[in-house]
């Protein structure tokens, strides 16, 4: 006979467990003093074990347990609420709680479970002796269900088997709990996405809609976390499909469902949300679905039709649906996030779905667009999220794209497009390889062929996955992914927008981020641009300055054959479009005209960036104009880091009044020298690590007038 052995994924399970049974907890009495308030404590006694333990307790009490397994068994662990104890007692907490136990035969056989990314299989006892009843239980991944369980090669009917004389070999089988009629709706937060589900039935007497979702319950290493409201409130409207060419009005009813039960219900009127009187079945429970660390819990809400002025013959195909998610951190409210997969806007009637009798309708009333945006990776999130801005130029412009989204995904799901019927589509790549390169690849040309197979009249724009700025993450391999995906896009007479080359290869491309896997502000404003360029809406201006490539506008910048001028608020800055190498010496003279908006802290002066560091040497000048202060501040993701700045005081010197200063800067390895018409201002390091440089000119809430630019490369000793 066999030892047990303790299948590894039971760490993975006792993890999962926590989250189990704590979504619906209070936060816990952290002193251990007891309190007044009494909570009740259930146990779960099996074949296998018996639990004994107190029927209540007040919070911050010490509660003793025992546990008598069965003759030839032992407890292989205890749980409170999911978590796991230690010894033989613990500290009450104010909630109910239930303790659990896993037990494991001696000399048992072992059972072997098949577990994957979708399903794990808990048996109960962890092993067995032949003859013994073993229950199984299964948690699933999100939007799967349990088919049917086998054991050692047969089918079994429901979740128990007779434990035979030997190992046991326990798989599962899973099908999909939704139709393609539902709605997934996934919202994000901190970095962390979690999902709900709706349907919604035309029973005989109301109108039923149910939403599975994922909550705040997150675990780590075995112990529960909650998270304050995470996804607290499930919302949604329902309205009339005959009055939705309109705005809001008294036909459409707005219903709010907290995790606790607590319900809330409004009818709109003239555009404003009325508290609703209407008689609505409202009920939570806590569901098994589980998923990226989320314990689930299920929202079912029962709307009479008498209540919304409707029988059921009038409401079968009329009613419509829109629904969102809000979320709280901290008590703070946050954007609410809507389903948008379909071009749905929760503030939108005209685009909401239809409730029929065999689900939702998608996509009812779409519009047609111009430019139809799709595809996932951080592109993605950007346009879909609006960082990506006055993408207007294009025409009519509809984003559907989904960050978290591969290629496979728009493979899959190729007809959306047809719903808006656009002439043009861009797709933007997501960076996701950890399928592989040539797995990705030959995704991506599945999706080329599907898209050309079926809109044929329609013109398909590529843009390409964009690096990510982190050590751990492997962009050659990115690269090698463009550069087939753009081949094949050629070969195809397709366009390929290379954003890869220019943010890895090419021009300095740290400040086009904030953080190691998102873009900048400056890095959104030079995607919009590079999207603009590709359709023929964007040219970079004709002279020697400019954008160059680089994160920034340059509206507020006028140049002539001599002469380059600032005349907008805010920070003005344009670009020398010439490689400065590594070491150089670069002048320019200024001159200001006005404080645009009296800022207390204009400023002027030169940048060095290379794909390493972004440094700013300025002039920093005083409300008056009258401050001869010079400084550098580093652009550090995306944003001027004063934390770091230094500054220090020039002589005397005149930059108003038709007078000019020159400003060279003078690079040599990693230090940078700022000299005032030829006098040296300051000197310091920075971490420039070699490479070539980019250099420009800029002015924060300044009219200035600019001339004589000068760029001399030299060599490190000079």
């Amino acid at each position: 006979m066999k030892k047990s052995i303790i299948p590894k994924t039971l760490l993975i399970i006792s993890i999962i467990c926590t989250a189990l049974f704590a979504f619906f907890a209070c936060d816990e009495n952290k002193s251990g003093k007891p309190t007044e308030k009494s909570f009740n404590i259930t146990a779960e006694s099996t074949d296998y074990g018996i639990i004994k333990v107190v029927a209540s307790a007040n919070a911050g009490e010490t509660v003793k347990y025992t546990i008598k397994p069965k003759n030839g068994y032992y407890v292989y662990a205890s749980y409170l609420n999911g978590e796991k104890l230690y010894g033989n007692e613990f500290i009450m907490p104010e909630t109910d709680v239930c303790v659990t136990a896993e037990y494991a035969a001696e000399d048992g056989f072992d059972i072997i479970t098949d577990n994957n990314e979708y399903g794990v299989v808990l048996p109960n006892p962890l092993s067995a002796k032949a003859g013994d009843k073993v229950t199984l239980k299964t948690y699933v991944s999100y939007g799967k269900t349990v088919d049917y369980y086998t054991v050692n090669g047969e089918k079994i009917t429901g979740k128990e088997f007779i434990m035979p004389e030997k190992s046991a070999e326990v798989s599962v089988t899973l099908k999909d709990l939704f139709s393609d009629k539902d709605i997934i709706l996934s919202t994000k937060q901190s970095g962390i996405t979690a999902k709900s589900h709706w349907q919604a039935f035309y029973g005989k007497k109301s109108l039923t809609v149910t939403a599975l979702i994922e909550d705040s319950v997150v675990f780590t290493d075995g112990k529960t976390q909650q998270v304050a409201g995470y996804l607290d409130n499930a919302e949604f409207i329902i309205g009339r499909k005959s009055y939705n060419e309109t705005s809001f009005n008294r036909y459409n009813y707005r219903f709010l469902v907290t995790a606790d039960g607590k319900y809330f219900s409004y009818v709109a009127s003239n555009g404003i949300w009325h508290d609703f009187g209407g008689t609505v079945s409202v009920k939570t429970s806590l569901t098994d679905i589980l998923t990226d660390g989320f314990a689930g819990y299920k929202v079912t809400v029962d709307i009479p039709y008498f209540s919304i002025g409707l029988t059921r013959n009038t409401a079968l195909d009329e009613l419509t649906f829109a629904c969102s998610l809000r979320n709280t951190v901290n008590a703070l409210m946050t954007n609410w996030n809507y389903y948008s997969g379909n071009g749905v806007e929760w503030d939108n009637p005209k685009s909401h779905l239809v409730i029929t009798e065999n689900g939702f309708v998608k996509n009812t009333l779409p519009e047609k667009t111009e430019v139809l945006l799709i595809g996932g990776g951080v592109a993605a999130s950007g346009i879909s999220g609006g960082q990506v801005k006055n993408l207007s130029a294009l025409g009519k412009t509809t984003s559907i794209a989904k960050a978290d989204s591969d290629i496979k995904y728009w493979t899959d799901n190729i007809d959306l497009i047809n719903a808006y019927s656009p002439e043009k589509v861009l797709m933007a790549l997501d960076g996701d390889l950890s399928s592989g390169v040539l797995n990705s690849f030959n995704n991506a040309k599945t999706f080329i062929d599907e898209f050309i197979s079926k809109y044929k009249n329609t013109e398909l724009t590529i843009l390409s996955a964009l690096p990510v700025k982190s050590v751990s993450f492997d962009n050659e391999a990115l690269k090698a992914y463009n550069f087939s995906v753009k081949a094949y896009a050629d070969s195809k007479n397709i366009k390929f927008i290379d954003a890869f080359a220019d943010l890895y290869d090419g021009i300095p491309y740290s400040p086009a981020y904030s953080e190691a896997t998102g873009l900048s502000s400056d890095g959104y404003s030079y995607l919009n641009r590079k999207i603009l360029s590709a359709f023929g809406k964007y040219a970079e201006s004709s002279g020697v300055w400019g954008d160059y490539g680089i994160f920034t506008e340059t509206d507020g910048v006028k140049e002539t054959s001599s002469e380059v001028t600032f005349y907008k608020a805010g920070v003005q800055e344009t670009y020398l479009k010439e490689n400065a190498g590594e070491n150089f010496v670069f002048s320019v003279s200024f001159t200001v005209k006005s404080n645009i908006t009296g800022d207390e802290w204009p400023k002027f002066g030169l940048s060095v960036k290379n794909r390493n560091e972004s440094v700013y040497l300025y002039v920093d000048g005083s409300a008056d104009l009258t401050s001869t202060n010079v400084g550098t501040v580093r652009k550090v993701n995306g944003d001027f880091d004063w934390s770091t700045s230094k500054e220090s005081s020039a002589s005397a010197f005149k930059y108003t009044d038709g007078v000019y200063v020159t400003l060279t800067v003078k690079k040599v390895g990693n230090e940078l020298t700022l000299f005032l018409n030829d006098n040296e201002a300051l000197r310091r390091e920075f971490d420039f690590n070699g490479g070539d440089c980019t250099v420009g000119i800029f002015g924060f809430s300044l009219e200035l007038t600019c001339k004589n630019r000068s760029l001399e490369r030299i060599s490190e000793g000079a």
